[in-house]
This record gives C-alpha cells, sequence and structure tokens, in this order.
C-alpha cells in the first residue's frame, strides 16, 4: 500500500511560508517601519516642540466669589540653547518658550465643581486668559493697562450641591469606591484645542476660572494642565504635534506598507535572478 506524502508536504510547505511571512512581518517590517517613523517625526518635529505645563505647576490664587487664578511666569530660550520641559512635581516653575515662536495652547480640564448653599446643579464656566497678571481677585475687571485678554469663553458645567447623595445601586454598579462614583456622574472635563495664540514676547500668562453663579468651590484635578505647542506654517505638521497618536498609526502603517513592497520586489527581483541562473546552468549541462 503506498501512501501520498505530497499533499501534506504541500501544506507543510505553504505553513512554512505563512509562518516566515508573518514572522518576518512582527520581528523586522514593523519594528523597522516604527524606527523609521519615529526619526521622521522626530526631525520633522522636534522633542522640544510640545511641552506639557500641569495647572498645579502654576502659582494659583484662590477666591470662592471671584474664581480660581492660574498665574505663571514664562522664561524665553533662545534659538541654540535647550528647551527644558515642564516636570509635573507640583512645584511652581517658570513656563519655557522658544524665542521669536508662536505657540498654541491647548486646555485640558478635569475638576469638580462644589456648592455649599446653592442647589442648582446647573452652571456656566467661565474662562478667561490673559497676557500678564491680569485682574486682581478682590475685583475682577480692574487690571493693568498692559494687561490684554487674549482668550475667553463659557462651558456649561455640573455642580455637586450639598443636596446630592450617592444611592446604594450606583455603588453596586459604579463599583465600591465612592470616588469613581463621584467621577462618573460629577467630574467636568473641558477641552480647548487650537484657539489660543501666544508667544515668548508674553512675560506672565493667567488663567481665570470662575462660574457664572457665585459661591461655587472648584477642585481641580492633578491631570489637568495646558499645552504649549510651536505653531507652524505647514497645517500638516500642526495636525501631526495636536494628534501625535493618530499620526503615529497613520505614519507607521504607510512606511509599514512602502517596507512590504521593496521587500515584495526585492523578492520578486531575486527570485527572477535565481531562476534565470538556474535555466543557464540547466543549458550548461
Amino acid at each position: 500500500m503506498r501512501i501520498n506524502i505530497s499533499r501534506p508536504l504541500q501544506l507543510l510547505q505553504w505553513t512554512s511560508y505563512i509562518v516566515a511571512a508573518f514572522l518576518i512581518q512582527l520581528l523586522i517590517i514593523l519594528p523597522l517601519s516604527i524606527i523609521v517613523y519615529h526619526d521622521f517625526y522626530l526631525r520633522l518635529l522636534p522633542a522640544d516642540s510640545s511641552n506639557v505645563v500641569p495647572l498645579n505647576t502654576f502659582s494659583i490664587l484662590n477666591g470662592v466669589q471671584f474664581g480660581t487664578k492660574f498665574f505663571q511666569s514664562i522664561s524665553s530660550i533662545p534659538v541654540g540653547t535647550d528647551l527644558s520641559q515642564t516636570i509635573d512635581n507640583g512645584l511652581s516653575q517658570l513656563i519655557p518658550m522658544r524665542d521669536n515662536i508662536e505657540y498654541k495652547l491647548d486646555i485640558n480640564l478635569k475638576f469638580y465643581c462644589q456648592s455649599k448653599a446653592i442647589s442648582l446643579n446647573l452652571d456656566n464656566l467661565l474662562i478667561d486668559i490673559y497676557r500678564g497678571p491680569g485682574p486682581t481677585l478682590g475685583g475682577p475687571g480692574v487690571g493693568d493697562n498692559k494687561d490684554e485678554k487674549i482668550f475667553h469663553t463659557s462651558k456649561p458645567i455640573v455642580c455637586l450641591s450639598v443636596a446630592d447623595s450617592i444611592s446604594p445601586q450606583e455603588i453596586e454598579q459604579l463599583g465600591p469606591s465612592r470616588l469613581n462614583v463621584y467621577g462618573e456622574e460629577w467630574l467636568n472635563r473641558i477641552s480647548i484645542e487650537d484657539k489660543i495664540s501666544l508667544d515668548s514676547s508674553y512675560e506672565t500668562i493667567s488663567i481665570f476660572l470662575k462660574t457664572e453663579i457665585g459661591q461655587r468651590n472648584l477642585i481641580i484635578q492633578p491631570e489637568s494642565g495646558i499645552t504649549f505647542r510651536m505653531n507652524f506654517e505647514q497645517g500638516l505638521r500642526n495636525l501631526m504635534l495636536r494628534k501625535r497618536f493618530l499620526s503615529y498609526v497613520i505614519g507607521i502603517s504607510i512606511f509599514h506598507c512602502i517596507i512590504c513592497m521593496l521587500f515584495f520586489i526585492t523578492g520578486c527581483t531575486a527570485f527572477i535572478f535565481v531562476r534565470k541562473g538556474q535555466k543557464k546552468s540547466k543549458k550548461h549541462s
């Protein structure tokens, strides 16, 4: 009885091809795509193109009636000198900015709003940004003539009042931690991107956060901060700087396709030359 093993051998051969192709993709092409795109990204956008400045590194003044004021001085760094990054250590520190470069500000706020006397849960958060110290908390609207309001907006928020409580059903659904329950229901998130411009000629920047209805207290989360990013003339570079993760996904995919194509062309070319060499050797023999 003869056993035909050509079929299993052919299946084993194709399986080995697929496994080899997968390993080449995983161990060679994908890491190479990541390295090449990362190098391309850093050449196009230097590492100091953006700087995340946590709000807890600003100097802070709190006033329940007149809101919260965050202010910090700006350090202008000349070209050729290393531009340091802000350290997230909760200590007040100067904001480094490259000299003669325009920056865009992206604001990311996470906070709770607490009220001891007012039962209304809805309110508006007024956000004002000044070039300079801005008005004092004791008399809003009264500031130095050199101060310039460069941005204003109002965002709806929810506030926690004394009458609000957590039901046992909510704790059962959202977990044993009361903080998680509060985070799901009462944590306000505000994101403002690509709307605020400033340059290193500013000596100080001030951010005022104030609720429209008085007697509210804002509890700012440590994740809150401002991203200072250089504003490039090319819109694509600005987009890559704003959407870094997305740009990496798209960029690595493009480089992956290019490298795969090069591998395929190289493999086909090598195969053709090998076949031609085999035919010539057969003719000579």
